[in-house]
């Protein structure tokens, strides 16, 4: 008899769960609106709010290195000159609103990290690491 209720309540308690399953789906469909497309039901989905914002699509301004090198720390100056850091080979690069690459700063047996106010981070590492 004990075990019969246990069955008994497991199967109650399933049609319970179930039901309001169904009835939480009916109410998101309810909403205004709101439905599930590939932009909400992905992986990284974009927020309901920012779906109808504008977008646009990031173009190359001009190859830094053929190699792969890790760059990092973007900072503009009031000229409008864009300064980061190539950490591998240790130098800071200046980009001008021409496109014009250049080596701005070269640090020899530094790797820096970051630009702080356009003066460089440091991560004092030995070449080659």
């Amino acid at each position: 008899m004990r075990e019969m209720m246990k069955k008994f309540s497991l199967g109650l308690l399933c049609l319970a769960l179930l039901a309001l399953s169904a009835q939480a789906r009916a109410a998101s469909q309810d909403r205004e609106g709101f439905s599930h497309d590939s932009r909400t039901s992905s992986p990284a989905p974009i927020p309901f709010q920012e779906q109808g914002l504008q977008t646009v699509e990031a173009k190359a301004l001009k190859v830094a290195s053929n190699q792969r090198h890790i760059l990092e720390g973007a900072a503009f100056d009031h000229a409008g000159n864009l300064y980061f850091c190539d950490v591998t080979a240790g130098k800071v690069q200046r980009l001008t609103p021409e496109k014009a690459l250049s080596d701005h700063v070269i640090l020899k047996g530094l790797h820096p990290s970051g630009l702080q106010r356009l003066r460089p981070v440091l991560a004092p590492l030995p070449a080659g690491h």
